[in-house]
């Protein structure tokens, strides 16, 4: 009996403290590489090397997935992304806008939809890598 009673005061206990938002949503937020070229992507946070991944052409990843009740960007998941072509050029994003190395026509690793991300429905975005990107790319440091 005791057991059953301190395993009811121990569930009561655990579920207490879960904070759950209601109006929130999972929202997942992916790179696609539609460029003829495999691409080489770096993430980094708090300027260390956090994650890094070969892009094949026409494969997608998951650059970051969080629960909130709007879109807030990758900005919690990472501080900076470089993406790396086979020849060496490329891109660097960040989080405070600063870099002079990103990708034309004001398209954004770091902003939303009207920064180059598509809307994909069920709360998912995609950033598109294509072929003028690999064009255009910038010699990196």
């Amino acid at each position: 009996m005791k057991n059953i009673l301190f395993s009811v005061a121990l569930l009561f206990l655990v579920t207490s403290c879960i904070v759950e938002k209601e109006d929130s949503d999972y929202y997942r937020i992916f790179l696609t590489n539609g460029s003829t070229e495999v691409v080489s992507v770096k993430l980094y946070k708090e300027h260390t090397l956090h994650f890094t991944h070969t892009l094949a052409v026409n494969d997608s990843m998951i650059l970051c997935g969080y629960v909130d009740d709007n879109y807030v960007s990758i900005d919690g998941c990472t501080d900076s992304i470089v993406v790396i072509f086979p020849n060496g050029k490329g891109y660097i994003n960040t989080n405070t806008f600063v870099s002079n190395l990103n990708f034309q026509n004001n398209r954004h690793l770091f902003g939303g939809i009207e920064q180059g991300f598509r809307y994909l429905g069920d709360h998912q975005f995609s950033f598109t890598i294509n072929s003028a990107d690999y064009t255009n790319a910038h010699t990196l440091p």
